[in-house]
């Protein structure tokens, strides 16, 4: 995280700004997979 900016602006908070530049939309069937080797328990995805 040495390399990590956060860009903060009027409309939203610092720490807003550097949990959203974290997240990667493009959640794939291989990342499912990859969950579900994790665990046993029952997965849910909500999408907005």
């Amino acid at each position: 995280m040495a390399n990590l900016e956060i860009h903060e602006t009027e409309e939203e908070s610092s720490l807003f700004a550097c949990f959203t530049n974290q997240l990667d939309p493009a959640l794939t069937c291989q990342d499912i997979e990859w969950l579900q080797s994790l665990t046993s328990l029952p997965i849910v995805f909500k999408g907005i």
